[in-house]
């Protein structure tokens, strides 16, 4: 007569941490991101920034790219591109806003004296943006740069 030794599992929480995340690896952006709103465990594992990572470079290969890399660690992540990227829609009714005929506003003002946040020193050139493209035919990437 053969032994056969089964372990049960009780819940999802007595498996390990590195199979979930060998999981959630696999999955796309809207995927994991639902995942990460399943349980506590695929939450906490899905804020890893390397499956970001793994989800933006197989939707965008131009991101692939080391200054591309440096560039998004720097502005929070590939977590939060990819959430940029996607934003969330919410349903909001906006009530109608009320003008007010007395403000006064003189017409020789910019918007940025207006509110105050003027910064003389700040300045935008062209040289301060990237240009990420990727192009997909029939669901393949056929250029990226």
């Amino acid at each position: 007569m053969a032994l056969s030794t089964t372990t049960q599992v009780n819940s999802i929480t007595s498996l390990s941490s590195d199979l979930f995340y060998d999981i959630l690896r696999r999955l796309d952006g809207p995927t994991l991101a639902s995942a990460a709103c399943a349980c506590a465990a695929f939450c906490s594992i899905s804020r890893e920034e390397r499956l970001w990572e793994n989800v933006c470079s197989s939707l965008w290969p131009s991101t692939n790219r080391e200054e591309v890399k440096n560039l998004i660690s720097s502005i929070g992540g590939f977590r939060k591109f990819y959430a940029d990227c996607f934003p969330l829609i919410v349903n909001k009714e906006v009530p109608d806003y009320q003008w007010n005929e007395y403000l006064e506003y003189n017409e020789e003002w910019n918007e940025a004296d207006y509110y105050g946040d003027v910064d003389e020193l700040e300045s935008i050139s062209p040289s301060d943006f990237i240009s990420l493209v990727d192009v997909r035919f029939k669901d393949q990437i056929i250029f990226s740069k």
